[in-house]
């Protein structure tokens, strides 16, 4: 029996649904759910115990280059590391041999983590409940989502509303139990319920931060700042189109995960490239990078002077 260990996203869908992959493919499964920056801490903690494991999947998440160089250079490593992620900006890890990087497949359809990790599970295990149309439709919504193709099919966003609801623990858990009992998906009454209850509070929301957004000069860049840990993706994109002729895109500071959001809609602005300025990462219209740890601390020491963090 393989013992598979798995490194993924903790953000949103993408990352949470090679969880539910995984644990209908290996019935001996420990599975770790990071932030971006969390993931060469984890991978090091990983390998002096690398030979507890038959594989280590790293979904939806990169590596750095040093740490990569040192793993290519030990077939002990390299051997049971296999890293499957999707962002643009780390296209130059396919220099190395467990690390696949594809932005988009040779149809030119843009890929997410779930469908890259789905395809490599299809391919190399013969699992007959991963041909099910209930699973292949769910890969699918979320790769709309997590490429911002969602609009060709709008009841592919509906997945990532109820991620934000459920929370990713009760996400991958109530989804895990659902391709189990169901061939095919739909949303229930329930679903579309809290769905609507959502999109108000999102709406209502927007309105009430739109006009909190402060105005920051960065390198050329004009960029909206606000400070928001909710609602990341709709908040972004509604005030990225809002506010299209003020700013070159929204970033929104979220200091309880201790992360930054950028979101645009000009074709002229290239949020990986900023984004890997700050240690980050994404696509062109949506990245992140993270907040240091010591910036909450800073804040605390602004507002009481001369007050110690115990």
């Amino acid at each position: 029996m393989s013992k598979i260990r798995l490194l993924t996203h903790i953000a949103d869908p993408d990352g949470a649904f090679p969880v539910i992959l995984s644990k209908l493919v290996f019935e001996d499964l420990e599975y770790d759910l990071l932030e971006v920056n969390e993931v060469d801490d984890k991978v090091k903690e990983l390998l002096p115990i690398i030979e507890q494991y038959d594989q280590v999947f790293i979904v939806d998440l990169n590596i750095s280059r040093y740490l990569a160089e040192e793993i290519e250079q030990n077939a002990g490593y390299k051997n049971k590391i296999h890293v499957i992620d999707h962002h643009i900006g780390k296209m130059d890890m396919n220099d190395y041999s467990f690390i696949q990087v594809v932005d988009e497949d040779e149809s030119g359809i843009k890929q997410s983590g779930t469908s890259l990790y789905y395809q490599y599970l299809l391919k190399n295990y013969d699992k007959l409940i991963l041909h099910k149309p209930c699973i292949q439709t769910l890969v699918e919504y979320i790769r709309r989502v997590d490429t911002w193709t969602w609009q060709e099919l709008p009841e592919a966003k509906g997945i990532s509303g109820l991620f934000g609801i459920f929370g990713i623990d009760y996400f991958i858990e109530h989804y895990y139990e659902y391709v189990k009992d169901h061939d095919t998906f739909s949303y229930d009454d329930k679903d579309l319920y809290l769905l609507e209850v959502e999109n108000l509070q999102i709406q209502n929301y927007i309105n009430k931060v739109k006009d909190d957004i402060i105005p920051v000069k960065v390198d050329h860049y004009c960029i909206g700042v606000l400070f928001s840990d909710r609602y990341t993706s709709d908040v972004g994109n509604a005030l990225a189109e809002m506010y299209q002729d003020t700013y070159d895109f929204i970033a929104m500071i979220k200091l309880r995960t201790k992360n930054i959001s950028y979101r645009a809609i000009k074709d002229n602005v290239d949020l990986t490239v900023f984004a890997q300025k700050y240690g980050g990462n994404g696509h062109k219209h949506a990245a992140g990078s993270p907040i240091p740890d010591t910036v909450q601390t800073n804040i605390i020491h602004e507002i009481f002077i001369g007050s110690e963090v115990l």
